[in-house]
């Protein structure tokens, strides 16, 4: 159950008679599905409540940086999901013209997090009055670019055992865990030549990681979606307190792209 969209827009409603609503549905629904209310951007409604289930926010800022959406989720200690990060589009409005670039970035941001992000698109081919084409008003056929890369990216969640959340949070926001013999590594906007193997000791919920465990890493482009293994085995030994590098130090050669993910696994 979804008890609004922008709650907040209708005005004449006290902010507490959504809770009144909110138990009249939780009351005579026999199934117990899931329930949040959605409200306008950045105004975030108590979803500590033991009435939600998850959160349904609409706030592009927290997956427009990298680990942004880990400090959502580690506050209100549910699912959360990022209902409106922007569309990829090409309306005037501001919230309606992101390429399919910047729509993807945002989708990995959420995951990477363990949160999660819902898509949509917005163009109208030069005619603001033409919502024809506009999948988020009428839906239709997809027009954009970022919707074949949602289906790739979910046959990588889908190859996972076991959700991603961030390795270690507030201290690395790129390097998530997705189980203990696996990390994944977003790499974002950033434009490498290569990434010096290194991880943090700590896994999530997982046990940490040691020296002298041998991972593979498979060189993952969410824009072009193509995945490349890289020949060499990289094997860990402690660098400080809260990393582990390789070994001999040795780097992963990539091809200055963006939107590169790393898929980290660990072998026998």
């Amino acid at each position: 159950w979804s008890m609004a969209n922008e709650y907040d827009g209708l005005k004449k409603q006290p902010r507490d008679i959504w809770d009144v609503w909110t138990d009249a549905v939780i009351d005579n629904d026999p199934y117990h599905h899931l329930i949040s209310i959605h409200s306008y951007t950045a105004q975030y409604y108590k979803y500590w409540d033991s009435r939600y289930t998850h959160c349904s926010i609409q706030d592009q800022a927290p997956v427009e940086v990298q680990g942004g959406a880990a400090i959502v989720r580690n506050i209100y200690k549910k699912p959360v999901i990022f209902d409106e990060i922007c569309y990829e589009g090409d309306m005037t409005s501001r919230w309606g013209c992101l390429t399919g670039e910047e729509e993807l970035y945002r989708m990995w941001q959420a995951y990477v997090c363990g949160t999660y992000a819902s898509h949509a698109e917005c163009f109208q081919y030069g005619n603001p009055h033409d919502f024809s084409h506009d999948f988020l008003a009428v839906g239709g056929k997809w027009m954009g670019e970022s919707w074949k890369r949602i289906k790739f990216m979910r046959s990588i969640l889908d190859d996972m055992a076991y959700p991603m959340y961030l390795a270690d949070s507030s201290w690395d926001p790129c390097t998530s865990a997705c189980g203990p013999d696996c990390y994944m590594v977003y790499l974002g906007k950033q434009k490498l030549k290569e990434w010096v193997f290194n991880l943090p000791a700590k896994n999530s919920y997982f046990p940490r990681l040691k020296g002298g465990e041998r991972f593979k890493v498979e060189v993952i482009d969410t824009w072009n979606m193509t995945i490349t293994e890289c020949p060499l085995i990289f094997e860990t030994t402690r660098s400080g307190h809260y990393r582990m590098a390789d070994k001999e130090n040795r780097v992963v050669p990539l091809t200055e792209q963006p939107y590169i993910l790393l898929r980290i696994k660990r072998i026998n």
